[in-house]
């Protein structure tokens, strides 16, 4: 993850890490024109640094915040329509973290009715962790229901 600005050209995706920040700059992209409110969370300040640049093409569309997730969904003051979780490495760790927000989300009642929620990381090639190990159930057992399982898992309540 280098926050050397040659490598995050927004106009060069040959030359992009795939693996940091796309996701955002992927919705930036396909949205814009729906003018959607993005919020990118991260705890690392690079990370934030090359999202910003790889999503400069829209500005204003997405707002950044240099904090946990679990701090931002406590104090988030919204509706979510799409929720993607993809905090840490997969791991049991990070499979517990992900409990916890599912937990902070569902209490404090964060998603829109139709809301979808995106866990990335779940079925990965050659290993048995899981970041939706515990969250996926929780959800589940609130009246979500999996739409697609996959490397990425995606929910959804029924209508």
């Amino acid at each position: 993850m280098s926050t050397d600005p040659k490598y995050w050209q927004p106009r060069s995706p040959r030359k992009w890490d795939w693996g940091a920040g796309m996701f955002t700059r992927m919705c930036a992209c396909e949205l814009h024109e729906r003018r959607p409110s993005i919020h990118s969370v991260d705890t690392s300040a690079d990370a934030i640094a090359i999202s910003r640049i790889a999503t400069s093409d829209w500005p204003g569309l997405v707002t950044f915040h240099h904090m946990t997730s679990e701090a931002f969904l406590r104090t988030f003051d919204g509706s979510i329509d799409l929720l993607y979780m993809d905090t840490g490495e997969t791991g049991d760790e990070s499979a517990e973290l992900h409990a916890r927000e599912a937990a902070i989300v569902l209490s404090r009642g964060l998603l829109a009715r139709r809301g979808i929620v995106l866990i990335d990381d779940v079925h990965v090639p050659g290993r048995t962790a899981s970041k939706g190990a515990r969250s996926i159930p929780l959800f589940c057992a609130h009246g979500f229901e999996v739409l697609i399982e996959d490397y990425q898992v995606v929910l959804q309540r029924p209508q």
